[in-house]
């Protein structure tokens, strides 16, 4: 082998591996060698391995050494920066350049699609002399990303021409909108399965509790390569199912690291940690990656101190490992702590960035989370929604205003905000005009919509917004109902908090529907269809369920009803039930004199009933802990 195909294979090995002392040494030997010294395809490697090592300023200044950069060094120069997030840095090379191609125009047309700068993205599309594939993939990926799903579309169907991978960047973008029905049809149409387009609609139907369909898709893989196996395996995981993610995972005819971290994930996910410790300890070997992910489940479990000893005995750490304690910190309400972990950082990108701005925003620290924002070196679109939302959450509807008009572009988190600015604002009129222009809406944009009407008091809005949900083809799920069975709470709207009970979309009622349900019912005065609920509910009623039929009976003196349900709670706890069938007997007209036998607490005390009304107390909105007395004397005196 030749000298310089041996630098070209070690170079090329070097990026690869992020291998930097390596790719150092090789450098100091061309520098040394007179015969290649000057090469220019070496040079252009060299930049290329520090851009793969992040050593940005190593290839700047060796690209800067460049007495005439070709062509090639300018379009490595850029795809470094761009890689790295350093988008102006790539602007500024790209502006300076004396000559563009092709590959010039779609560096930086992707580089603006994956940060999410849609405004920059279309601009730099429309400037560009000539497009090929990659240039439609590219926009057709920009749009896709911000959920701009029409764009999408009608981008898709402009192409002159289409690949296999701007068929599965189309059939993904479908399916994480939620357009299921699209993207399999798109999805039966393609000539030939790819991984692509394959691991997509799995994950697809896999988010939606589609597991058969998931599986089905699997097993007609004409091949099923590693991807394939742990594409079926994390969706599995992140859905929750652990067993099904077990299964895959214990038929896998191979593992890598992602397999076995997908599992530790799951395992963290469900608050398993001991499982998913379990899992590190048995792999085969632990790399950076390995460890980086056992401090993302610490992380997730929320266990600071566990955390912080993981962290420091790491043999290495990255960028996400710094980022991960800087996020635990976050979390634990720490933040001089992450801010000093933060600024301690050897490197950081825009995730660490990102976590740093979420951190001061979510606890309402709006001027620190903008200074971060300000001096952030790029921002993509999980930037602008964290000070989106900060404005959105403590009610500075103007700011939130002016961020989302100054936004390159929006998700359904940036819609959603600005919907939930306008209602905590009041202005009703402007939260549903926005709703209503909202792209590509899903059942979580959907959810969130109802919720925050129902928090702010529009529950009669919350509803027509769940029927209009229905009519436009989404899927209520368990968050859906919870959503609207408090609307109608809020509002008293018993009939169409009943009426939802019977839409059949396959959803599990949880303990939490019939609690609200019967609490709907009780506000309106309808206690035997609440008491019927509580005896029917295919859960054993609790201090919830009985606390909520024991207030509504406080409102509406239902001396006989209240006794039973004191009855129940009498066996959880004893004390704020006194007060509140007292409360019933008071506003019932029972004598005042009337006096309360408490033998049956196991006590020789004696509880006098009041003479007037004590405020009653919703069981939905205070303690599961509610409790009661019963005295079944005054099951006569109803």
């Amino acid at each position: 082998m030749s000298e310089l195909r041996e630098f070209i294979t070690i170079l090329q090995s070097c990026s690869r591996r992020r291998d930097l002392p390596q790719g150092q040494r090789v450098h100091a030997q061309i520098l040394a060698s007179d015969r290649h010294r000057g090469d220019p395809l070496l040079a252009n490697l060299l930049i290329q391995m520090y851009g793969k090592c992040r050593a940005l300023d190593e290839a700047r200044a060796l690209f800067d050494s460049i007495a005439r950069p070709n062509i090639f060094s300018w379009n490595t120069m850029i795809s470094v920066y761009t890689h790295n997030g350093s988008l102006a840095a790539a602007k500024e090379i790209f502006d300076r350049m004396g000559k563009r191609d092709i590959i010039s125009w779609n560096a930086m047309l992707a580089a603006y699609a994956q940060l999410g700068d849609l405004r920059d993205a279309q601009d730099c599309f429309d400037r560009m002399p000539r497009w090929n594939i990659v240039s439609w993939t590219s926009i057709l990926q920009a749009y896709a990303a911000q959920g701009s799903i029409d764009d999408a579309k009608n981008t898709f169907d402009s192409m002159p021409e289409r690949n296999i991978l701007s068929c599965s960047v189309m059939i993904t973008a479908l399916a994480t909108a939620d357009l299921l029905h699209l993207a399999k049809t798109l999805f039966d149409r393609v000539p030939e399965w790819n991984t692509v387009s394959s691991t997509s609609m799995i994950q697809a139907f896999a988010a939606r509790g589609l597991f058969h369909e998931a599986r089905h898709i699997f097993d007609r893989l004409p091949q099923q390569d590693l991807v394939a196996w742990n594409t079926i395996i994390s969706a599995h995981a992140q859905r929750g199912d652990l067993p099904g993610a077990q299964e895959f995972f214990d038929r896998a005819p191979q593992r890598d690291l992602f397999s076995w971290t997908s599992m530790i994930g799951a395992y963290a996910q469900a608050g398993a940690l001991p499982a998913a410790t379990r899992l590190f300890e048995g792999m085969p070997e632990t790399d950076l990656v390995a460890w980086t992910a056992m401090l993302q489940a610490i992380v997730a479990s929320g266990d600071l101190s566990l955390a912080k000893t993981t962290f420091s005995r790491m043999p290495l750490r990255n960028v996400v490992a710094w980022n991960s304690i800087v996020v635990a910190f976050a979390a634990a309400g720490d933040l001089a702590s992450a801010e000093a972990t933060f600024q301690s950082m050897p490197e950081r990108d825009i995730v660490s960035w990102n976590s740093i701005l979420s951190a001061y925003s979510q606890t309402g620290q709006i001027d620190a989370a903008k200074q971060v924002f300000h001096a952030m070196p790029v921002h993509n679109l999980v930037s602008w929604n964290a000070v989106l939302v900060a404005d959105a959450q403590n009610g500075h509807l103007d700011s939130a205003l002016e961020t989302f008009q100054a936004m390159p572009g929006r998700d359904l988190i940036s819609w959603t905000a600005m919907v939930a600015a306008f209602a905590k604002g009041g202005r009703l009129d402007k939260a549903m005009a926005t709703a209503n222009q909202m792209p590509g809406r899903d059942t979580v944009s959907w959810n969130a919509l109802i919720t925050m009407l129902s928090h702010y008091g529009f529950g009669s809005h919350a509803v027509e917004s769940f029927r209009s949900m229905c009519l436009e083809g989404g899927f209520p799920n368990q968050v859906s109902y919870l959503a609207l069975l408090i609307a109608c709470n809020h509002k008293g709207l018993s009939f169409q908090g009943l009426s939802s009970f019977s839409l059949d979309f396959g959803v599990a009622l949880s303990v939490e529907h019939y609690c609200t349900m019967i609490d709907v019912l009780g506000r309106s005065g309808e206690l035997t269809g609440a008491t019927d609920l509580v005896n029917s509910m295919p859960y054993l009623p609790g201090a919830v369920a009985w606390g909520s039929l024991l207030g509504a009976c406080t409102v509406h003196s239902s001396v006989k009803q209240g006794a039973v349900a004191a009855e129940n709670l009498a066996k959880m706890e004893n004390g704020p039930a006194q007060v509140l069938y007292s409360n019933i007997i008071a506003t019932a007209a029972v004598p005042p004199s009337f006096v309360l036998d408490t033998s049956r607490l196991g006590n020789n005390e004696r509880f006098s009933v009041p003479n007037r009304a004590f405020g009653w107390l919703s069981a939905v909105t205070t303690s599961c802990a509610l409790c009661a007395l019963v005295l079944p004397e005054f099951l006569t005196a109803a």
